[in-house]
């Protein structure tokens, strides 16, 4: 099993871009919390997807009970409407 920290990681690894996952209520969920599994994906998902369809396809799916925040740099949440091609691109600034 993975910590939340290292599925944060795995995603930010893969996706181009940083999370912050959280219990499905909102709350916090600690870092060192090691009950998921690690993220499934070795590739990175479509420029074209936007941050909902990449939690719909990718995330919702294998971390149910579980909300994502997908971060700019800075550490900003970012819309669910944001593509992942401008995400990768505020991360990188």
């Amino acid at each position: 099993m993975a910590t939340v920290k290292d599925v944060e990681e795995q995603i930010q690894r893969v996706e181009g871009f940083k999370v912050k996952i959280r219990w499905h209520n909102g709350a916090d969920v600690r870092s060192t919390y090691s009950h998921l599994l690690p993220y499934p994906y070795d590739w990175n998902a479509s420029d074209e997807w936007t941050v909902q369809e990449w939690k719909d396809e990718r995330f919702t799916i294998w971390y149910a009970g579980f909300k994502v925040d997908a971060l700019r740099h800075g550490d900003k949440r970012v819309g669910p409407q944001t593509r992942l091609r401008n995400l990768r691109q505020y991360t990188s600034a």
